[in-house]
């Protein structure tokens, strides 16, 4: 047989130069695609992270938002509790004054005069509480209808007189009243009331001084007006 001769092959060099260039062009095409996206995750980062700092911003501004409003709330509590403290002293002062307004004209009634036990009972039921008690060291317990017959019956009837000097706030929401009470043919008998108030400004209670049991026994003892003028005269 006929053996063919061997044949070397030879690479076009061109070829080779076409392999290589491919090569590279590939290499560089990946590295420029891993550069892109290295960026664009960096970018992303770099967005997420301004994100991040914009609501940490936000977030920070809300609550001193909060925390303002909070300190607003706060001081407004606080001047609504000083408003509602003066209002209540006002209140107060305001109803000791109409207490003591009231304790004045319930002790101007008795001043002798043709009128005066009508006008002692008007006050007398606008001032004394029904349930009212009145103590006294050298007395019994004096209720509502028994201070109604002493001065119905006894005081006014006799000519005694009830003179206000003062009325003294005691700071406690009672009344003291230093009242001399003009007796027929005394000087006068000062005797020491306290007087205890419900809300509605009504006398539940009254402490008296000792005098004060001396003064109803003595004024119970007096004799009535006419039976006096004749002894006067005489």
């Amino acid at each position: 047989y006929n053996r063919r001769p061997h044949q070397n092959i030879e690479l076009d060099s061109s070829t080779t130069h076409k392999s290589q260039s491919k090569s590279i062009t590939k290499q560089l095409n990946t590295t420029f695609a891993i550069m892109v996206f290295k960026a664009h995750r960096s970018s992303i980062h770099a967005d997420a992270d301004a994100a991040d700092a914009t609501i940490s911003t936000i977030v920070d501004h809300t609550n001193k938002k909060n925390d303002m409003s909070g300190n607003i709330d706060s001081q407004a509590a606080d001047a609504d509790a000083t408003i509602s403290t003066i209002v209540n002293h006002t209140d107060k002062k305001n109803d000791v004054g109409d207490n003591i307004d009231s304790i004045k004209a319930y002790f101007s009634t008795m001043d002798g005069k043709p009128d005066s036990f009508e006008r002692f009972e008007e006050q007398f039921h606008k001032l004394i509480h029904p349930e009212v008690v009145v103590k006294s060291y050298q007395h019994d317990d004096m209720k509502y209808d028994d201070l109604i017959h002493l001065v119905k019956t006894h005081f006014i009837p006799k000519g005694c007189v009830s003179e206000v000097l003062e009325v003294i706030d005691n700071g406690d929401g009672t009344l003291t009243s230093v009242v001399n009470n003009h007796l027929p043919g005394e000087d006068g008998d000062v005797t020491y009331q306290r007087a205890y108030f419900n809300d509605e400004g009504m006398v539940v209670k009254v402490i008296t001084t000792s005098q004060f049991g001396d003064l109803v026994d003595r004024v119970e003892a007096l004799p009535g007006r006419k039976e006096y003028t004749r002894i006067v005269d005489a």
